[in-house]
């Protein structure tokens, strides 16, 4: 028998998602019979995965079976549409592969029991990112991925059939404590778990796609993500700027870049300079991403009307010492920002392609020079570049035409291109650096304070190069000196630099 949103066949019901449910079978008013239990937790239930069921067309169908153990305290069974040994299977090999010495892992569940394999090696791997993806073969057929970011690329860890996603997708949601049965919709959440003692903390984005539901986890370590500022890979003069315009009583500290830089760690580090120093803290977040002694955290809700404008025009009133906004994304929260940073300090971030755009974005947001020079102290700008292995890298040559831009770039900055080093190197690949060659990263970050001079411009013509020109003469070493200083050092690749700021 067929209906408007699946099939009934010998086996049980298989609903559009692929999803079959065998056994005898239930509705609604039944399964909260049973239970003895109110509708809207009978939802709520459903929600949060409690209570496993399928639609048919507008009905919803329950398995007797799992009703029955539900009120024996047990889990519902899961009736997988593929078998799912073979993603196990490789995800095993990958492990063995990479030498990542897995825990044993006997949870009956084996969607379970995937989802925790691929959530160990991403934390063992030091990965930033875990991508649940939908995709088309070059065949043109459907498939499930699983990548993992590294270093800031992208790095296959699994293809399988397309029929698993959604059940390995369901299980995220589960630990998210999102909606597991709003498919159509985006959906956030945070995932809390422990690797060998080591919390972890992870941003979870759900994205509808024309080809099924994506997933995409953010991971965050709570013991090693915070880093301070003497502990950051920057020049001491770019530290003591940042410390100088911190240890103020007012004033804009602006971090720019794109994603994935390192904006909220240069920003979290700026924060925990700042704890010892008895100030009261305030950061307004979308969404919040540690929890840091001694600050005042608050999440961003558009839904219930607590956008960033909001909650810094709430935060000022309570008298803070610095307010922290992880990013000024419209007019509105940057007027309100640069009206603050008169009396307190502001740190925040912005998307710009270098410091002299920082200003050039401040303009377009309705500012002026005058009050640009009163509020804002210090733009940033950053970039995230591999490191090469030390284990594996070995020294080269660069030919003369290789050499020539990187020169011309030293020598416009008033420095001497003989005295570098010129001990560059390149990438080979071992054991030690999953034969990428690469391990680790290193911030390229150019600091511009804000002075008479660069007021001056901005008022009389806002010119990015003539602003970049007299940033240079004061002091600021850019991206790409800092780059072609660590490629000339054997840390970083010349073509890495140049690649990730497009020169």
């Amino acid at each position: 028998m067929k209906t408007k949103k699946g099939r009934k066949d010998g086996t049980g019901i298989m609903n559009e998602d692929k999803t079959i449910i065998t056994g005898d079978l239930i509705n609604i008013e039944q399964a909260i019979n049973a239970l003895k239990t109110s509708r809207p937790t009978f939802y709520r239930w459903l929600r949060k995965g409690v209570i496993r069921g399928t639609k048919i067309g507008r009905q919803w169908r329950f398995r007797k079976e799992d009703i029955d153990r539900l009120i024996k305290g047990e889990k519902p069974i899961l009736t997988l549409p593929v078998n799912i040994q073979p993603l196990l299977a490789t995800l095993e090999q990958f492990a063995v592969d990479r030498k990542i010495n897995m825990p044993k892992l006997r949870d009956p569940n084996e969607v379970l029991q995937a989802v925790s394999m691929i959530l160990f090696m991403a934390v063992k791997m030091k990965a930033s990112d875990i991508h649940f993806l939908p995709a088309i073969t070059r065949d043109g057929n459907k498939t499930g991925q699983i990548k993992f970011r590294m270093m800031g690329t992208m790095q296959d860890v699994a293809s399988f059939d397309i029929r698993l996603l959604p059940p390995l997708i369901e299980r995220l949601k589960i630990m998210a404590n999102c909606n597991i049965q709003e498919t159509m919709l985006p959906q956030d959440g945070r995932i809390q778990i422990n690797v060998t003692g080591d919390d972890i903390d992870m941003r979870v984005s759900f994205l509808p796609t024309c080809l099924g539901e994506s997933a995409t986890l953010r991971i965050m370590s709570r013991q090693n993500e915070i880093l301070t500022l003497d502990k950051m890979d920057i020049p001491d003069y770019v530290r003591g700027a940042i410390k100088k315009a911190l240890d103020g009583l007012h004033g804009m500290i602006v971090v720019s870049g794109p994603n994935s830089s390192g904006k909220s760690t240069t920003l979290y580090a700026c924060l925990s300079y700042l704890i010892p120093k008895n100030k009261k803290i305030i950061t307004i977040e979308d969404p919040v991403l540690f929890l840091l002694p001694g600050v005042e955290h608050v999440s961003v809700n558009t839904d219930k009307g607590m956008t960033h404008a909001k909650m810094l025009g709430v935060a000022r009133r309570s008298a803070p010492d610095c307010i922290m906004i992880d990013q000024l994304k419209d007019h509105e929260t940057f007027a309100m920002a640069q009206q603050t940073a008169l009396n307190n300090i502001i740190l925040s971030s912005v998307y710009a392609s270098d410091a002299a755009d920082v200003l050039m974005r401040f303009l377009k947001f309705g500012s002026n020079a005058d009050i640009i020079g009163d509020a804002v102290k210090l733009v940033t700008a950053q970039r995230l570049v591999r490191k090469l292995c030390l284990n594996c890298a070995i020294k080269i040559n660069p030919t003369h035409d290789v050499l020539t831009r990187p020169k011309s770039i030293i020598e416009a900055a008033g420095l001497n291109w003989h005295e570098l080093q010129q001990s560059y190197k390149k990438p080979v690949g071992c054991t030690e650096c999953n034969g990428t060659g690469f391990y680790g990263r290193t911030v390229l970050m150019e600091v511009m304070e804000i002075t008479p001079e660069i007021v001056t411009v901005l008022r009389e013509n806002p010119d990015p190069e003539k602003i970049r020109e007299i940033a240079t003469k004061q002091g600021m070493k850019s991206m790409a000196v800092q780059g072609i200083c660590k490629a000339a050092n054997g840390e970083v690749t010349l073509s890495e630099v140049f690649a990730m700021l497009a020169l």
